[in-house]
């Protein structure tokens, strides 16, 4: 689980209210920026979603290309592979410099900029929400193992 559980919580006949709340609030938000200001969230939009789509090809590349590495240095080899890229590993490598070309290209279209610098934001926002969540979880466990040995420590 990545998000909050309250999330998962679900009524009685089984069906996860605040996550269909929360997902009914996306998609009015989407429908509101079709009438307010709706050519440039629009566009906004469109620019968001084809960069992250580059962002992500660039880390399925960048993946790609770091397993095949480590499953050769871990003593495997590519025939063990139930699949094998074909061309591997001139695609991964090209995809890789491509799809990062694109995406550092976009700083030289003016009217992509601020989808690029929306989109840098985005990605240090969830990475920040990622590790602040791994923090919070690390020092719940911590206390709650402190907790515990408080628990079986013989009391004099």
């Amino acid at each position: 689980g990545m998000i909050p559980r309250w999330f998962a919580k679900t009524n009685r006949r089984g069906v996860p209210m605040l996550a269909l709340c929360a997902a009914m609030a996306g998609g009015l938000l989407a429908l509101l920026s079709s009438v307010i200001a709706a050519s440039t969230v629009y566009l906004v939009l469109v620019a968001l979603s084809g960069l992250s789509a580059v962002v992500v090809w660039i880390a399925i590349a960048y993946c790609q290309i770091v397993f095949r590495r480590r499953w050769l240095e871990s003593g495997h080899s590519t025939s063990e592979l139930k699949y094998r890229t074909p061309g591997y590993p001139y695609v991964s490598w090209a995809a890789f410099i491509l799809c990062t070309a694109s995406f550092v290209l976009v700083i030289f279209d003016v009217e992509q900029r601020f989808a690029l610098v929306a989109e840098l934001v985005f990605i240090v926002a969830c990475y920040g929400a990622y590790f602040l969540q791994q923090w919070v979880r690390k020092r719940k466990k911590a206390t709650e193992a402190d907790d515990l040995d408080t628990l079986w420590v013989a009391r004099d």
